[in-house]
């Protein structure tokens, strides 16, 4: 539910965000039709079976780990950014729509 209410609060400040999910919630669309209605988001999809989110923005690059206790680790670092500006170019262009 966090992730939701951020990730609205995001859109409502015309902040346009690129995600990546795992391809199994393409059938579960349930829990991601807020993302796949906004014009505020383009989605794509994997077949990926991972904890692990990464999220960056401006100089600072998040690894996020949900687990039963989730992990966060932020990094403030404008060449770790473009790392993972890097490293998401490459996912996007595979993912399919």
């Amino acid at each position: 539910s966090f992730f939701i209410k951020y990730s609205k609060l995001r859109a409502e400040k015309g902040i346009i965000t690129n995600i990546i999910f795992n391809a199994e919630l393409k059938h579960r669309k349930e829990r991601i039709e807020f993302f796949l209605k906004s014009k505020k988001y383009k989605v794509r999809f994997l077949q990926q079976s991972t904890p692990a989110e990464i999220m960056f923005y401006k100089n600072k690059s998040c690894i996020l780990i949900l687990t039963k206790e989730p992990l966060v680790i932020r990094i403030t670092s404008t060449e770790v950014t473009d790392s993972f500006k890097q490293y998401f170019e490459i996912m996007w262009k595979t993912a399919s729509n």
